[in-house]
């Protein structure tokens, strides 16, 4: 991965964890497995993509689970815009 290191750290520390309160399928192990899948299909079809976005827009896919598992794609999108 070729991460800018300043989003990373911010993902990292204040993005992530909030994942430890999702439950079933939608928790940290899930969106792990979600960066990591899509690097790997950055790789395997040689995508020129900007890698910041894709981590970034990995790592808040899921996080309006928690707040309203119905509808968390929406909350997720509202989470990131703000």
């Amino acid at each position: 991965m070729n991460i800018n290191k300043e989003l990373k750290t911010y993902i990292d520390t204040k993005i992530l964890p909030q994942y430890s309160d999702n439950i079933g399928g939608h928790g940290i192990n899930h969106i792990n497995q979600v960066i990591e899948r899509s690097f790997e299909i950055i790789k395997e079809f040689n995508l020129n993509v900007d890698q910041n976005i894709v981590y970034t827009v990995a790592a808040y896919h899921d996080l309006g689970y928690k707040k309203n598992p119905d509808n968390h794609e929406q909350v997720s999108a509202d989470l990131f815009i703000n």
